[in-house]
């Protein structure tokens, strides 16, 4: 086990070596959630940040301009009913329909075929880089035709690279889903808090435009005002996005750590709880710091991607351009990685009420384990339910256009009915793709934390889980973790385990159910 979890006092160290096939997690965790409030101070600051947007709001309210003369080239303000008339307000309302019944049913077609949307998500991959280079080749562009021809083949040598860890994949993605049927009120939050969402963003779009109007047409602030103000703006945009985000993920994380640590299979009144309400009040409470402040460093790191992008864009030399492009690719980067970390930290906060770097401090020990694992894990789930969520986007927006063209619709109203079901779809989907992933992120690090609880448990996932790993690795006693696995108990579901020569093996301390666990 990494060096920084045996820091940790609540850990119980197991004195088991490494297996001949690679390391395995020594360590049990079986401690309740810290009721301390964590990083109270970026938590603090955010709402201070948010006060201050309303402020701004009230200090520079101002009627809105109605821009209503043709001679300005501006629509008059009476046509502007066309885009909420009857043809317009019927194709969203199918699209809203057409997006519920189909979260519904991908809902239902993860949780049973997930193995077999996983292939289709990456062999629909390969099929749309194939299309895209046979219609560049078409129109001549041999430059972008190769390019695409190259993206499709490295897709192909990846398929054939992870064709052996689907397996896992679609069995974490499956439980996961199931999880969400015990408890969908994980989904009601998910769903909910796209209004606080739009809520907090409309108060942000007011704020921005009121002072920025103010401060370029009333007091004539100066370009480098203009400019930190700017930044403030994007800043806090960012900010409070990801904070939404990150407290629906704690949520789920909650609600899957419950289930992980407390549903026994063999207990079906275990399944008769609530834990979503407590689950969504840590996010908003004892963990809402923590929540402030990862959001806070990928919000910065966004601005200053933002800030490199408006320089490459107004440079007009071409080194700095360069120089800027350069540095905008390498913020994506770190962009990326910080988001991926944060998710499997966020989940750690959830579960055991840790601060944000203490959640990544554990994080990272995990992932310097199986980290590799853990990425294509991530890809497979993530580009499946990203299909689906796009798919049933444009279902739900293609067939309320239809809608709307059978009532009579003209051109611009079957593009804001379009528009409009297509964000509708990716919303109402997105939330139940959000919170599955959220699920198999959540499971990834139970299971790399506290293997033997699964089974104690829940031995029937266990199983599943067993046999997806046993895939992966080409048999059972291949596993990293096999001779650690099996040792946890005298009834575990796989053979007696094999012992290298020459290695001695300790038992781990039987599981310490607490009754407060999450």
């Amino acid at each position: 086990m990494p060096a920084a979890m045996d820091r940790l006092d609540t850990y119980q160290p197991l004195n088991v070596e490494p297996s001949s096939t690679g390391a395995c997690n020594k360590h049990i965790t079986s401690r309740a959630p810290s009721p301390k409030y964590q990083d109270v101070a970026f938590a603090i600051a955010f709402v201070a940040n948010f006060i201050v947007l309303v402020g701004l709001c009230f200090a520079y309210h101002r009627v809105l301009d109605d821009h209503g003369g043709a001679e300005g080239g501006m629509v008059h303000v009476h046509d502007g009913n066309k885009y909420i008339d009857k043809p317009v307000f019927d194709g969203v309302l199918v699209a809203g329909g057409i997006a519920v019944g189909f979260a519904v049913a991908w809902y239902f077609m993860i949780r049973t075929f997930a193995k077999q949307l996983i292939w289709a998500g990456i062999i629909l991959t390969v099929v749309v880089l194939g299309v895209g280079a046979l219609a560049a080749l078409i129109a001549g562009n041999m430059v972008v035709a190769l390019v695409l021809l190259a993206f499709c083949g490295i897709q192909i040598l990846y398929c054939w690279c992870v064709r052996n860890r689907i397996a896992l994949a679609a069995t974490m993605t499956e439980i996961a889903a199931e999880v969400g049927g015990h408890f969908p009120g994980m989904f009601a939050v998910a769903g909910a808090w796209i209004g606080v969402n739009l809520v907090t963003l409309f108060v942000w779009l007011l704020s921005a435009y009121y002072t920025l109007y103010h401060l370029n047409n009333i007091e004539k602030a100066s370009g480098g005002a203009m400019y930190g103000a700017g930044c403030y703006f994007v800043l806090s945009l960012y900010w409070i996005a990801y904070v939404n985000i990150y407290v629906v993920h704690c949520t789920a994380a909650g609600v899957f750590g419950h289930w992980y640590f407390q549903v026994h299979e063999d207990n079906p009144s275990t399944l008769d709880t609530a834990p979503t309400t407590p689950a969504l009040k840590r996010a908003t409470s004892t963990s809402f710091g923590s929540v402030c402040f990862g959001a806070l460093v990928i919000a910065v790191i966004e601005l200053m991607n933002a800030m490199a992008r408006q320089a490459q864009r107004d440079s007009n030399n071409a080194a700095a351009a360069f120089v800027a492009c350069c540095m905008r690719l390498i913020l994506e980067c770190i962009g990326e990685i910080v988001k991926f970390v944060n998710r499997y930290a966020f989940t750690i906060c959830a579960i055991y009420g840790d601060s944000y770097c203490e959640g990544v401090k554990m994080t990272m020990d995990v992932l310097q384990q199986n980290g590799f694992e853990a990425i294509i894990n991530d890809d497979l789930v993530t580009t499946c339910l990203g299909m689906g969520a796009f798919l049933g986007g444009l279902t739900s927006a293609g067939l309320g256009a239809l809608v709307a063209h059978a009532d009579g619709a003209d051109a611009e109203q079957l593009i804001v009915v379009f528009i409009a079901g297509l964000l509708i779809g990716l919303s109402i989907i997105g939330v139940v793709c959000s919170s599955v992933v959220s699920c198999v992120s959540s499971f990834w690090v139970c299971f790399a934390l506290d293997p033997t609880v699964l089974f104690q448990t829940k031995p029937s996932q266990y199983g599943k889980v067993a046999s997806a790993l046993a895939e992966r690795w080409g048999g059972e006693t291949e596993v990293p973790c096999y001779e650690y696995m099996n040792g946890s108990s005298d009834q575990a579901p796989a053979a007696a385990a094999v012992i290298p020569p020459g290695q001695e093996f300790h038992s781990p301390p039987e599981y310490k159910h607490v009754e407060d666990n999450v």
